[in-house]
């Protein structure tokens, strides 16, 4: 009896230990600096692994002062058949220091295999350059 007890437990951990990693491991870290006046930067890019019109963005941490820096605003591009310009394919949305996680959908369908760049810009009007971190998983 102990043995089977010894065997459903070692299993239940090792299938629990695997579905927490499957569930972060497509969350990549980022580190990017905000350009002034609301300037635009790429906080990430890459290829789209599904076919989900989505990407989530969590752990974020933004610059100080917080009354200042506290939040940033964030939106989806597509790389287009060129190969060398972007479309904007999601509408901006504002990302708080601290909450999320967070979904953007795009407002047009994304597969897999395409290109994408999650772009942003400080929220707020700023005459300095800001620091963020952040996690953002591009399905």
């Amino acid at each position: 009896m102990k043995i089977r007890v010894f065997v459903f437990s070692t299993l239940c951990f090792l299938f629990f230990a695997f579905s927490a990693t499957v569930v972060f491991a497509d969350y990549q870290k980022y580190t990017a600096i905000l350009p002034a006046y609301k300037g635009d930067i790429t906080l990430i890019q890459g290829s789209k692994i599904t076919g989900n019109d989505y990407i989530n963005h969590t752990g974020i941490l933004i610059g100080q002062p917080k009354d200042q820096y506290d939040s940033v605003d964030v939106w989806i591009e597509r790389r287009n058949a060129d190969g060398s310009s972007w479309s904007r394919v999601s509408d901006n949305n504002a990302h708080y220091e601290g909450g999320g996680p967070y979904t953007l959908y795009s407002n047009y369908d994304l597969f897999s295999g395409n290109t994408i760049r999650v772009r942003g810009q400080n929220h707020h009007l700023t005459y300095v350059s800001v620091g963020i971190i952040g996690w953002i998983d591009l399905q």
